[in-house]
């Protein structure tokens, strides 16, 4: 086959620090280039000059050369040649799709989705939609990713679900020893359950690690022998700085190791290092999780929360545990459509809570059971072997290909030539269920506790600012339990404000859900 990879120069040579999409979109490249099969014509956005540059050091029997859309279409007409299929490790397909549409080629166009959470992610959608042949497929890492796609109105037969795989040779279990000489090395303690969160550190581009820091002081009472291993460069600096200073607040210093200087050359070892794999996304543009595939072809039991793409990972309780979420009935549409995408996502998270009292039992379980984390932890890497390894995924986007090309031809596509979403409808598959009228609120016992004492909760001063209503919220139901209609009732506020503050509370562990 003659196949167009469209790929930017970054991709092109070893790149530094490669991270989720760039690491996968990296990995597939070079496994493309190794198939002596094919007749590959990478499309970037080179210059002429580099292109021959890079061509000249080609060998002579080199199964792939450079160009850019500038010579691409002279190039295939000069030589009289039609591809058989184009493919993008993105979305941004507009280009490509715009080059065949000009040109009336009839080659399919493959793109690969790895985020699907900011308006510019529905713009690149949205933009395609009317070049899209019936022979294009996206591919959706989940099936949640799948969803949000149909809801966008793609129809589904231009969807395809396709799992990710990832070097199980690389990431892989280790023996005691090794184990013990990885956290010598990494400064660990030999006798603790370490727990591991592994990302990029931003409450809003990433997960908010403050709601499980505040379960921490009640986890330790019943498991004192465990430590939080938080590994990750930096992205919201104010962010960290204030969480380690509620870190020392509540004397956790011990028991919290921060690595904010990954070695990204061998990331394997954080999770070869520790024992359980933490994974609360809470980000609406989550599409899958590579961590989570990391973490299990480690041997790691994950704890997941119950949201997006990282419903596709486990089966619950054999591999890991999923903690239900719940999505306050809120509308986002001023800061989806014309704030930032930061605004955007901390508001979508802190609209979203995980049903803390059943992360604190499972993660008891695993914590006073080393037998249960053991098992688990090899179930994970079960599921990792046997069926979703690079060669797994390579081959499912062979086959792919293959079956729109056949299509293709066998049946040539003819170029055929509604827009304001609401996110609240976008994203209503993501959590467990969402907050009811008819749902009851009572103080933590945490929170209780602080009152009593004349203690303030903690807070960021960014989420003072944007929650207004948690302090009325918290002395109503000082007084008594309240539910969330009756605190619609009883505040001035539209009920939306009123159920985000509640929501926003719950996530952060100051008031919980009475059980009905």
């Amino acid at each position: 086959m003659i196949i167009i990879i469209e790929t930017p120069a970054s991709l092109l040579d070893s790149i530094t620090n490669p991270h989720g999409a760039n690491k996968l979109s990296f990995i597939l490249y070079n496994l493309f280039l190794s198939q002596t099969n094919h007749f590959i014509i990478i499309l970037t956005d080179l210059s002429n000059h580099e292109c021959n540059v890079r061509n000249n050091d080609l060998s002579s029997n080199a199964n792939y050369f450079f160009i850019n859309y500038e010579s691409l279409g002279n190039y295939l007409f000069d030589e009289n040649i039609v591809p058989d299929v184009a493919l993008s490790f993105d979305i941004k397909l507009k280009r490509l799709l715009s080059f065949r549409y000009l040109h009336q080629f009839p080659f399919p166009v493959i793109g690969l989705i790895h985020s699907l959470g900011f308006e510019s992610h529905i713009n690149d959608l949205l933009s395609i939609k009317p070049l899209i042949t019936a022979h294009d497929r996206l591919i959706c890492p989940s099936e949640n990713t799948q969803a949000t796609v149909l809801k966008v109105g793609f129809n589904e037969i231009n969807t395809h679900v396709m799992h990710y795989g990832l070097d199980h040779t690389c990431f892989k279990p280790i023996s005691n020893k090794r184990k013990q000489d990885l956290r010598n090395q990494l400064s660990l303690p030999l006798d603790k359950t370490v727990i591991l969160f592994l990302s990029r550190i931003s409450p809003a581009l990433k997960t908010d690690l403050t709601p499980f820091i505040r379960l921490m002081p009640d986890l330790l009472k019943t498991n004192p022998n465990f430590i939080f291993y938080i590994v990750g460069s930096v992205i919201d600096s104010d962010y960290v700085k204030q969480l380690k200073g509620f870190v020392k607040e509540l004397g956790l210093e011990d028991h919290i190791i921060w690595e904010h200087n990954p070695d990204h050359d061998a990331i394997e070892q954080y999770y070869q290092s520790s024992d359980i794999f933490l994974g609360l996304s809470d980000h609406p543009g989550e599409t899958y999780g590579l961590t989570v595939m990391e973490a299990m072809s480690a041997g790691l039991p994950v704890l997941l929360s119950d949201h997006a793409a990282y419903k596709v990972h486990i089966t619950h309780a054999k591999e890991g545990y999923y903690i239900p979420t719940l999505l306050a009935n809120v509308n986002l549409n001023h800061s989806f459509y014309y704030c930032s995408n930061t605004e955007f996502t901390s508001l979508y998270s802190q609209s979203l809570a995980l049903d803390n009292t059943v992360l604190i039992q499972f993660l008891s379980a695993l914590l006073a059971s080393p037998k249960k984390t053991l098992s688990m932890g090899k179930a994970a890497r079960k599921r990792i072997e046997s069926n979703h390894t690079l060669n797994h995924m390579f081959q499912r986007l062979m086959d792919l290909i293959t079956t729109v090309v056949q299509d293709s031809h066998d049946k040539p596509s003819s170029f055929n030539n509604n827009l304001f979403l609401n996110t609240h409808e976008l994203f209503s598959h993501h959590p467990t269920r969402f907050l009811s009228t008819t749902d009851s609120f009572c103080l933590t016992e945490t929170t209780r506790n602080l009152l009593q004492q004349e203690l303030d909760c903690f807070f960021f001063e960014k989420q003072l600012i944007t929650y207004k209503l948690v302090t009325v919220i918290i002395h109503l139901l000082s007084e008594q339990d309240y539910c969330l209609k009756e605190l619609c009732n009883s505040i001035n506020a539209s009920p939306e404000e009123v159920e985000q503050n509640c929501v926003f509370l719950l996530k952060q562990h100051i008031i919980s859900l009475k059980q009905k």
